[in-house]
């Protein structure tokens, strides 16, 4: 039998209904964190102009939402051409758990 570890209060969500929960598994960074769910958000609602994997304004199944969201906060450049959320720390904890 595989084990999953959660993070605390998942099951307690889950027993009041949720049918997927979107948590991190460590401590995050604030303001990577606020980008990464405001574009999952709008990646999940379809609430973005262009083309994002294959979808134009168009909702997204939460997972690849959650993946596209993940590689933007990765790839995002600052002013000045640096990556500063290119680390795993900033957006590799973030974990989609429940039915698809």
């Amino acid at each position: 039998a595989a084990w999953v570890l959660c993070p605390p209060g998942i099951a307690a969500v889950f027993a009041s209904g949720a049918r997927r929960v979107l948590s991190s598994i460590w401590t995050v960074d604030d303001r990577a964190t606020t980008i990464l769910m405001d574009r999952f958000y709008e990646n999940l609602t379809g609430e973005f102009t262009g083309d994002r994997l294959g979808y134009r304004a168009a909702p997204m199944p939460p997972a690849r939402a959650l993946r596209e969201a993940k590689f933007y906060v990765r790839t995002l450049k600052a002013a000045d051409g640096h990556r500063p959320f290119e680390h795993p720390a900033y957006w590799a904890g973030f974990l989609l758990v429940g039915l698809p």
